[in-house]
């Protein structure tokens, strides 16, 4: 039988961490409806960074980060 959080058959839950088994138990009851929504959410907050975090480095001068342009 498979480890239900990583799909091994040599692993047990028990053998991963506790914030492990606290991260799969947050999203095992979900429904694919809910995961999907989850993941479009979170791919629509890593483009946000990703846009702020370009917006910043071209501010940069290239010899420090601490310097505007």
């Amino acid at each position: 039988m498979a480890c239900e959080i990583c799909g091994r058959g040599n692993c047990t839950r028990s053998f991963h961490s506790l914030e492990e088994q606290e991260k799969y138990d947050k999203y095992s009851n979900k429904t694919e409806r809910e995961l999907i929504s989850e993941l479009i959410d979170r791919d629509d907050e890593i483009e946000f960074l990703t846009k702020l975090l370009d917006e910043y480095e071209s501010t940069q001068c290239g010899c420090c980060d601490h310097v505007d342009r």
